[in-house]
């Protein structure tokens, strides 16, 4: 190649493809040989190309690239030689600078140290100038003082110069006050009687003026000659008198109406607080009495209007009132606790409403004692009842005859048949005491309301318990029979009873738990012996109610079996299973229906047992039904050994007892097992006794239904049949 100076264009517009944001090096070989063939005359030639000329090409690129690396290589050397002389004349003026300040801060300490010097002697030549100056200048205040003092014992002086504004007022008033002081000690004698006399008249004048002046003042709005007026006048008598006009000014700022002035109350101290900040250089003390005269005068005189304005007589307003105006005071007292006036806001709330809260708690319980029962008595009267108390002053009556008086106006079977009971009288009763309970918690003191709790508690049982649920259940159990048969369809009233009571009982405890609960467990450690006291009553309420309900249930359950029982003895007849011989085979037409007494009996169960049957839910509904059930079946089984059955009368009885078992079946379930089997199926069972032929009975005996019962059982329903007296029924009972 020819040699060939490069110029620095050249090397920097290679620098410059060189250095772009995303350098390709195989497109930096493209452009250099595209440019090299553009250059080429052979290229307008078809199929020309000079590969010697694109390797010069190529060679000459190299070339270019190694000379600005050399020269890039000499810039960088130059920059690192240029920085380390850089950092070394840094290094030296850092030195220099550190030396500087070694020298500052050593005269900083030096001139420190004599300033410390200079000023302790100068503090020492201010207590010499004190110790000096002092008793001078106490001396020339001496001097100043006999000088004035003997003036008034000359009658020379018997008044100061006293005008508006007077610069020398405050040396003026701290004379005749030390005057006042220095005559006080005078004896009561003749030769200083007159001084004494004259001093104190000229200090009650500088005191009158001073009062004025802050008056005037302070009705004026001028703030700062008041605050001038209060320094000095701060050792005078009229001081007190000031802040009595300031304070009674101040209480005109609260609202006319007695109903805006709790609301606004926050407000107005704090205005008040500020003019006294501007007026008194102490202005705590004239805060406090300002607290205590709104407490004493205007919220004293607002309590006594709301109150004079309720009916004495009517408890339940004047309760809501003391509330409404008792928490209108607390919370007004929590917003002048924000302010930070020093007072005790608790203490003088307490003795504002200390003359109508020491009887409040009589008035609630008697209040809450007069609601509990309006509310009772307003339900039975709805009812059209008479309270049993008042049927048994009138005579002796039975439960029959007793029915006929409780309710007013309306018959036996209507009254027999009602429940009173209700749910929404006891959600009454409980909105009551809740409202009494949150009553007391605001307003008795945290010590005594636990104690006032459990009184409140006892109400709660006694209106919903004593007088309400169980006078329900008591009064629904006079409807039940007391004999073992019952002629007459009983009433069954006392299971919807039951349920009304479960749901009153479990609202009660779920409401004893929200809001009594925790106002019994309020005392101190938790727990207290009125805690324990309602705890015991609770239990014996639940024990007292699960009795009478467990009494109740167990005459329904006597009832019931009692009536079908009459039913089965007054309807049921012997000719129903042994009817008369219609043929020379010995059997009888069949009606394939069931008797008079099956459907009597079905009638009742399913009309009117059954439906009662669903007011009673849970464990205690399934014991109900489970007993009814057995009971049913012995009663069942106790009639069928009444009669004997002949070959159609036995099939007359498996008839009534399929009824018997559609009609029983909402009583039935799983639990009436013998063995695994149906109570009821081996009746069944048992009654096939009475219908096969003799020769079968042993192989029906050896059943795996009947395996399990007795010899006796088993013989007891083969001698109803009307042939057991046969050889071959005799025969099969060898055999059982």
């Amino acid at each position: 190649l020819p040699t060939k100076l490069f110029t620095m264009d050249g090397l920097t517009k290679l620098q410059d493809e060189l250095t772009i944001e995303d350098f390709d090096c195989l497109h930096f070989v493209d452009t250099q040989a595209l440019k090299e063939l553009r250059e080429n005359p052979a290229r307008q030639k078809p199929g020309a190309f000079d590969p010697d000329r694109l390797t010069a090409c190529f060679e000459r690129v190299v070339a270019q690239l190694d000379e600005l690396r050399a020269a890039l290589h000499q810039d960088q050397s130059r920059l690192i030689e240029r920085a380390k002389t850089e950092e070394s004349r840094c290094r030296d003026e850092v030195a220099s600078i550190y030396a500087t300040f070694e020298q500052v801060r050593d005269h900083f300490d030096q001139l420190d140290r004599r300033i410390t010097a200079v000023s302790h002697k100068a503090g020492h030549l201010g207590d010499q100038l004190e110790s000096a100056n002092g008793p001078r200048e106490r001396l020339a205040e001496m001097e100043l003082l006999v000088r004035h003092l003997h003036e008034f014992c000359l009658e020379s002086r018997t008044s100061f110069e006293l005008t508006h504004g007077s610069p020398k007022l405050a040396e003026t008033a701290a004379t005749i006050q030390k005057l006042y002081q220095i005559c006080s000690e005078f004896p009561d004698t003749d030769e200083f009687l007159k001084t004494k006399q004259r001093i104190i008249e000229q200090y009650k004048k500088v005191d009158e003026f001073l009062y004025k002046e802050f008056e005037s003042a302070f009705l004026s709005k001028d703030y700062n000659y008041c605050h001038r007026l209060s320094v000095i006048l701060a050792s005078f008598k009229a001081y007190s008198r000031c802040t009595e006009r300031f304070v009674t000014e101040s209480l005109k700022t609260l609202p006319y109406l007695d109903s805006d002035v709790h609301r606004e109350l926050k407000q107005c101290v704090s205005r008040t607080m500020e003019s006294a900040r501007l007026i008194f250089a102490s202005p705590e003390p004239v805060m406090c009495d300002f607290i205590q005269a709104i407490f004493s005068k205007r919220l004293k005189d607002l309590v006594a209007n709301r109150f004079r304005q309720v009916d004495p007589n009517d408890r339940t307003a004047y309760l809501k009132v003391l509330e409404s105006v008792h928490q209108e005071n607390r919370r007004a007292c929590d917003d002048l606790a924000e302010l930070h006036l020093g007072v005790d806001l608790a203490k003088l709330s307490h003795t504002l409403f200390l003359p109508y809260l020491s009887g409040y708690f009589q008035v609630e319980r008697e209040n809450l004692n007069e609601r509990c029962q309006m509310v009772l008595d307003r339900y039975y009267e709805e009812q059209g009842h008479v309270r049993r108390k008042e049927v048994l002053q009138q005579q002796q009556v039975g439960p029959h005859n007793l029915l006929q008086h409780i309710f007013s106006g309306a018959s036996e079977e209507q009254g027999a048949g009602r429940v009173l009971l209700c749910g929404l009288s006891v959600a009454n009763i409980v909105a009551e005491v809740s409202q009494s309970c949150s009553r007391c918690r605001h307003l008795s003191q945290s010590s005594e309301f636990f104690q006032r709790a459990k009184e409140l508690a006892d109400i709660f049982f006694r209106y919903i318990y004593d007088e309400h649920v169980t006078y329900g259940l008591r009064l629904a159990a006079l409807g039940l029979p007391q004999t073992d048969e019952v002629a007459q369809r009983p009433n069954l009233s006392f299971l919807e009873a039951v349920r009304e009571a479960n749901m009153i009982f479990h609202l009660c405890e779920s409401k004893y738990s929200e809001i009594l609960a925790p106002a019994l467990k309020s005392a101190p450690g938790g727990a207290s012996p009125q805690l324990a006291q309602v705890q015991e009553r609770r239990r014996a309420i639940s024990c007292g109610l699960e009795a009478q309900i467990q009494q109740g249930l167990e005459r329904t359950l006597a009832a019931i079996v009692g009536h079908v029982r009459h039913l089965l003895n007054s309807e049921q007849k012997a000719a129903d299973f042994r009817p008369p011989i219609g043929g020379s085979d010995g059997g009888a037409s069949i009606s394939g229906g069931a008797t008079h007494a099956c459907a009597q009996v079905c009638a009742y169960i399913s009309g009117h047992v059954v439906g009662r049957l669903a007011f009673l839910d849970g464990k205690n509904g399934q014991l109900f039904r489970d007993e009814l059930g057995i009971r049913l079946y012995r009663c069942l089984v106790e009639h069928l050994h009444k009669f004997k059955y002949s070959l159609s009368g036995g099939l007359q009885a498996l008839c009534d007892l399929t009824e018997y078992m559609a009609c029983l079946k909402p009583v039935r379930h799983s639990g009436f097992l013998v063995d695994g089997h149906d109570l009821y199926d081996v009746l069944c069972k048992l009654l096939n006794l009475l219908v096969i032929q003799p020769a079968n009975l042993h192989d029906i005996c050896e059943e795996e239904s009947l395996r399990s019962l007795s010899r006796e059982v088993k013989q007891s329903f083969i001698m109803l049949r009307t042939d057991s007296g046969s050889a071959e029924v005799k025969a099969a009972l060898e055999k059982i």
